[in-house]
């Protein structure tokens, strides 16, 4: 089955792909303002939204079916989880993909020898077990500390409270952890050959501001935008400005019809 797509606005195309345990819904105003001039696809990955789960969810299995749907060519919009989608989308299919906007993007969630940027381990073992023994209370910790330290913080858990809980499958969410867990782009960043702009808040608490600015200037046309007192939803948060990064972007990358 095709994943659920809602598409709107017209224009030169912007796909979006959300985070881990989130849907499309997520990107709320900042999805209505770049309607207003670009036909937007918010997408919901497999397992979570209205999109069904049909196979084991890998970095890779993501990026075939997605693929399927992305039009002819498009600005790719990932944040967190769906930023590394994008990632490896331009290193799997260059031809689709004429620019990338990374929110809160890391090319590694978790933190090892060789790079602090990330969380312990053991803090994504404990967000597993407490995905199967008490899902409610894990995903109300997690969206409280998506808002954590942003000047707009009450807003933004008032936007989130509002959204209602996304329809997941706990089989998509467990191995979306294990991407998060295993993931390490580090080693084909630099082959990515295609125009990006990373989008990060300087409070981030989830993707520490050092990765996206690894990202920045490891990326080979890459430019950073760093957010003041912004925590890991900059879209959400700043959605007007956001907005206006991406359209300035999309106009120079798209090519004119």
């Amino acid at each position: 089955m095709k994943l659920n797509v809602i598409r709107t606005g017209t224009g030169p195309d912007v796909v979006l792909l959300h985070g881990w345990s989130m849907d499309g819904a997520i990107w709320g105003e900042f999805a209505a303002q770049l309607s207003r001039d670009h036909r937007v696809h918010a997408l919901d990955l497999p397992g979570h939204g209205a999109s069904p789960r049909t196979q084991p969810v890998t970095l890779d299995t993501l990026a075939a079916e997605v693929a399927s749907v992305l039009p002819d060519t498009c600005l790719l919009c990932g944040w967190s989880l769906g930023g590394m989608l994008a990632l490896r989308l331009a290193c799997l299919h260059p031809r689709q993909v004429s620019g990338l906007v990374l929110f809160a993007t890391t090319p590694r969630f978790c933190a090892g020898e060789d790079w602090p940027h990330g969380i312990a381990p053991a803090e994504l073992d404990g967000f597993a077990a407490e995905l199967d023994a008490d899902p409610t209370t894990l995903m109300a910790r997690f969206r409280a500390s998506m808002c954590r330290g942003d000047e707009q913080e009450r807003a933004l858990r008032r936007r989130l409270a509002a959204l209602p809980p996304p329809p997941a499958d706990r089989r998509a969410l467990h191995e979306g952890l294990d991407i998060l867990r295993n993931a390490d782009l580090r080693a084909v960043v630099r082959e990515i050959d295609v125009p990006a702009r990373v989008i990060h808040g300087d409070c981030d608490n989830v993707v520490p501001p050092a990765a996206g600015s690894w990202l920045a200037a490891n990326l080979p046309h890459a430019r950073l935008h760093r957010f003041d007192a912004c925590a890991h939803l900059p879209f959400l948060s700043r959605p007007e400005a956001s907005a206006a990064l991406v359209r300035q972007f999309a106009g120079e990358v798209i090519p004119a019809a």
